[in-house]
């Protein structure tokens, strides 16, 4: 990918944001900003394109209170540069120790889920439609081999949207992508050719988080194999979206025949879902798990694998999900919902 000056460097995310409709205008955008090159960078590049865009941004900040002085010095940063572009500002302080204790959740999947959570708070706290993230094209080729290494079906190599919806429980929230086309090395530019001086966070150095060894350690190796290995990755990454299209359409087909859907469960025929290719079966699956969390977020090719088997057994069989879901038969059904369900049968 040719590196672009950071002159073109608004006009770029102008087309990315057209191109994928994230925008309306009128709209109000929440702006995320941890305070370093990427979300600093994408904060200054819409404070920029407000008028061209017809949007009102804001920004907000969320303290994971795992760093103590640094983590405060992280907000103050944030504050300072938001008063700096005019832009109002909310900071949020969470303690993630706690919510990990109490959630049973790694710690990295804690500090996520506490974040978000926040910003959907945030979000309907200041009638934002949207939330903008700062994810760059260096965070999908990184994601996408994640979901190589976890054991991801189809869908885990279509990588990142630039639109998703997700929910944690009954807090959902629109997350947008504006900048995911842009390279980590140009958001650094970026801020130093407008003296941003943004704040370097030491966790992303520490080798205990997945996505940093992956960054750190394997991404520099296999580029010796291929030095256009990232290139390679979101190719891959655009023909799993492709045929992920292509697969969800001849499931939406047969998802008004097999699936009875309510706010907290969804029913699926059991004989009609066995009958489906193995392909169809995954989706629709995902489709429901979807239905009720905005997206399928931790569930493995193994979880839809185990879903998919449940189809040909007996009544009374029960799979307990990541998020509290559970998915259970009866004798011409397969639920899945958030409550455990009493078997009509003896």
């Amino acid at each position: 990918m040719k590196q672009r000056t950071t002159a073109d460097l608004p006009s770029a995310v102008v087309h990315y944001i057209r191109e994928h409709s994230l925008f309306t205008t009128g709209q109000t955008v929440l702006v995320a900003v941890s305070g370093g090159p990427d979300s600093v960078c994408l904060l200054h590049v819409l404070s920029r394109l407000e008028e061209k865009l017809g949007i009102r941004i804001l920004a907000t900040h969320f303290d994971h209170g795992l760093r103590d002085k640094e983590s405060a010095a992280d907000a103050e940063y944030v504050r300072k540069l938001a008063a700096r572009l005019g832009i109002p500002a909310l900071v949020g302080k969470g303690h993630v120790l706690a919510y990990r204790k109490k959630h049973h959740l790694p710690l990295e999947e804690a500090a996520r889920e506490a974040r978000y959570r926040f910003l959907a708070w945030t979000a309907r706290a200041t009638g934002a439609s949207s939330v903008a993230i700062g994810h760059t094209r260096d965070d999908n080729v990184e994601t996408v081999l994640m979901h190589i290494i976890h054991g991801s079906g189809t869908w885990g190599l279509t990588g990142m949207q630039p639109d998703a919806r997700l929910a944690f429980g009954k807090d959902e929230v629109h997350v947008v992508r504006p900048i995911m086309d842009v390279t980590r090395s140009e958001t650094a530019r970026y801020c130093a050719e407008h003296r941003l001086r943004p704040r370097l966070d030491s966790s992303n150095m520490s080798n205990l988080f997945l996505r940093n060894r992956v960054r750190l350690e394997l991404l520099p190796s296999l580029r010796t194999y291929n030095p256009r290995v990232d290139e390679a990755i979101l190719r891959l990454a655009r023909v799993a979206n492709e045929d992920a299209d292509c697969l969800r359409g001849f499931a939406q087909g047969a998802w008004d025949f097999i699936a009875e859907s309510a706010p907290q469960e969804v029913r699926l025929r059991k004989s009609l879902l066995a009958r489906e290719p193995k392909a169809i079966q995954r989706e629709l699956l995902r489709m429901a798990v979807s239905h009720l969390l905005g997206s399928p977020r931790d569930f493995t090719f193994e979880h839809f694998e185990a879903m998919a088997g449940l189809s040909g057994l007996g009544a009374g069989k029960k799979l307990m999900l990541p998020h509290g879901l559970l998915f259970s038969g009866e004798h011409d059904w397969l639920i899945l919902g958030y409550t455990e369900r009493e078997c009509p049968f003896p």
